[in-house]
């Protein structure tokens, strides 16, 4: 967030503060994930801004629903929004002069709807003669702790719908609905656009996926019939067009060609 001290352009000052997501943004994510197709309709990504001048001991948590203390006349559609760097999704907004005069402890992005995406606290103050331009990121990383890795794609893709770039003239988005096995073995990066070792054949729907909007999380579930032998050391979750999104390690040794079944959980959480 940055504050300008008169029409010359000087910088008065420079803040960074980390926001978190609500619990309803992580569900949206998943849900629109789920979708087929996922054009975006129901499921609006945020796109305004609002300033308030509540405070909490225990700060801002996922379950926050709306600022403690919104100012009146603060809530605003975002100037721009757009793709940085081609994973982060960003909204900006500029006060200008003569908008703001006063101290402002928190900061809320919105959808439309006026649902709360994000919530942040600041220590900002802004006079009259001063403007204050928020720019506000939303960045998907992957987890490093747990034996699955969601793709680039899938983070870019996302970041294409938290912006409006897709849903804005409804264009369809293949969703990830196919499920393959591999036999490869080696160290999963967000970078894996491929299984190490993919098995020919094995590449198909998803038996279903169930969304838990309680925890964020999609479970992918899928069961290969008789006759799949081998020793499968990973599993990839993509879309129809053979985009990985996500990318696992298992251990699934079927020698006899018996049923091959395996769930794979996608999850999103506030950091």
């Amino acid at each position: 967030m940055r504050e300008w001290a008169d029409g010359s352009g000087r910088i008065v000052e420079d803040t960074f503060v980390n926001n978190l997501q609500t619990s309803h943004s992580l569900n949206t994510i998943c849900a629109w994930l789920v979708m087929t197709p996922n054009t975006g309709p129901g499921y609006l990504p945020p796109s305004q801004i609002e300033l308030g001048t509540g405070t909490r001991a225990n700060g801002v948590t996922v379950n926050d629903v709306a600022l403690w203390a919104p100012v009146a006349g603060t809530l605003a559609v975002c100037d721009q929004i757009n793709i940085y760097n081609t994973y982060y999704a960003q909204y900006l907004k500029m006060y200008q002069v003569g908008q703001l005069n006063g101290s402002y402890t928190e900061l809320g992005l919105f959808d439309v709807n006026g649902i709360m995406w994000g919530h942040v606290q600041a220590n900002l103050a802004v006079t009259s003669t001063q403007s204050l331009t928020v720019q506000w990121k939303i960045y998907l990383e992957p987890s490093a702790t747990h034996a699955a890795t969601i793709t680039n794609y899938a983070i870019a893709v996302i970041t294409q719908w938290l912006t409006g770039t897709l849903n804005a003239i409804q264009t369809s988005v293949p969703p990830p609905n196919v499920m393959m096995l591999g036999t490869g073995t080696g160290v999963l990066t967000s970078g894996d656009i491929s299984l190490f070792t993919s098995v020919v054949g094995s590449a198909s729907s998803y038996d279903y996926a169930i969304f838990d909007g309680q925890s964020a999380k999609i479970t992918f579930s899928k069961t290969w019939v008789s006759g799949t032998v081998g020793n499968f050391t990973e599993v990839g979750l993509q879309d129809k067009a053979g985009n990985l999104w996500v990318h696992a390690v298992i251990s699934a040794n079927n020698p006899s060609g018996l049923l091959v079944s395996t769930q794979l959980e996608l999850q999103l959480a506030a950091a």
